[in-house]
């Protein structure tokens, strides 16, 4: 069962969890990443560099180069949410995708164990361009609200915005608030096929837990307030970090540490 296939079978079983591994993906598109992110250079990374306030300072050539690797990764996953029919031309778009960026220029570190780098496709740069696409249709499916009040995509995008919204009201700090929904939204990214059985389930919940109690907290309680948002904020900021975990074995400096 091809990529496309695997996607479209965990949709049609809702909720029901891919078991099986993904063996062997054949990339569907041959190109080297840049040929596909600068036609779309004007209307997504300038725009994003504008949402980010501090200006880049990287202090190594590495810090340098996994930053315009990142720039990169972000371009070409939000070009596949608009394809996919997301409005990636939001204000909450470009502070999200200004978020990733910002935690590389913070520094990034090679995680030693944990990850299957590269995952089941062939090379770094097919991983990329396979798992971008199968984030992209599994969030739209897992974290975006549809009419239909049964739909898994409505589900947990409500339940994180109903859970963020009592946790503040209780005055809580984010990083409890992010304990409680990084499971959830752990749970959901879990379901995309490639992710199960390429990356350690409690340290991707680490990650994903640090990278919500971390971001700028104005930015997380504003685009957490509505089942969209939520879908905007998984799309924008969790979908490139997995896909860079995963392609590359790296994450944010700080974002797998302990969580106290």
């Amino acid at each position: 069962m091809g990529l496309f296939d695997k996607i479209k079978h965990g949709i049609d079983k809702g909720v029901g969890k891919v078991t099986e591994p993904i063996k062997t993906i054949t990339p569907i598109v041959t190109q080297p990443i840049q040929h596909i992110v600068e036609p779309i250079k004007q209307k997504v990374v300038e725009p994003i560099k504008e949402k980010v306030v501090d200006p880049i300072v990287t202090t190594t050539t590495t810090v340098a180069n996994q930053t315009a690797k990142t720039t990169q990764n972000v371009a070409q996953s939000t070009d596949n949410y608009a394809k996919a029919g997301v409005d990636v031309t939001t204000e909450t778009w470009h502070e999200g995708s200004a978020q990733v960026i910002k935690f590389s220029t913070e520094g990034t570190h090679a995680i030693e164990e944990g990850v299957k780098v590269a995952g089941d496709w062939l090379d770094q740069n097919a991983c990329y361009i396979g798992l971008n696409m199968a984030l992209t249709t599994g969030c739209v499916a897992y974290f975006t609200p549809k009419p239909e009040p049964a739909d898994p995509g409505t589900v947990t995008s409500t339940t994180v915005s109903v859970t963020v919204a009592t946790m503040l009201a209780k005055k809580l700090t984010m990083m409890v608030i992010a304990k409680e929904v990084g499971k959830i939204i752990t749970d959901g990214i879990f379901l995309i096929p490639g992710v199960d059985g390429n990356v350690d389930r409690d340290l991707l919940q680490k990650i994903i837990t640090n990278c919500i109690g971390t971001a700028n907290p104005t930015f997380v309680a504003a685009s957490m307030a509505t089942p969209a948002g939520v879908g905007i904020f998984v799309g924008s900021v969790i979908s490139p970090i997995v896909a860079t975990l995963i392609c590359e074995g790296v994450a944010p400096n700080g974002l797998t540490a302990m969580i106290k």
